[in-house]
Order: structure tokens, then C-alpha cells, then sequence
């Protein structure tokens, strides 16, 4: 696996955005592997619904990383109604 140094990093600076890292095939990619980045409930990339990164190199992931942004689809917006409710009944 590639050096993920820098990743880690930006993961450990930016608690609660990243919920799993592998690297592994990619589609759509050059060399056919890429780091795959699932981002937690709330958040979405590209500026669309997209709840995960699929990039080749660790710069282009932690590019993308750095454009995260709160997300409002319904599977979002239905996980955070169901959080709400469970904090409000402790």
C-alpha cells in the first residue's frame, strides 16, 4: 500500500468527516487502483450526493477531502432526524 502519511494526517486534523479508508481497485482510474474514502453521514463530495472519494493519489483524495460538504439528501437528512430523536429520549 502507498504511503498514507499525509492522509492520516488531514483524517486526525478533521475528526468526524472520514468514516473508512482503503486502497484498492478503482474504477475509473489510470492504474486501476485508488484510495477509497467513505465520508460519514452529513457529508458528500463533489458537490453533489456523493458519500464517498475514489482518488488515485493521496494529493487528488486530500484535494477532494478539503471540498467536503455538509450534505442535504434525504438519506442524510433521515439519519440525522433519527439522531435527533434518539438524543432527545436519553
Amino acid at each position: 500500500m502507498p504511503n498514507s502519511k499525509a492522509l492520516d494526517k488531514w483524517i486526525a486534523k478533521h475528526p468526524g468527516i472520514v468514516q473508512d479508508v482503503d486502497y484498492g481497485s478503482g474504477y475509473c482510474t489510470g492504474s486501476g487502483n485508488a484510495w477509497n474514502i467513505l465520508l460519514t453521514t452529513g457529508h458528500c463530495a463533489y458537490g453533489d450526493s456523493v458519500h464517498s472519494i475514489i482518488e488515485e493519489t493521496v494529493r487528488e483524495a486530500i484535494s477532494e477531502l478539503n471540498n467536503v460538504q455538509t450534505c442535504d439528501c434525504w438519506e442524510c437528512r433521515d439519519d440525522r432526524a433519527r439522531g435527533d430523536q434518539a438524543n432527545a429520549q436519553v
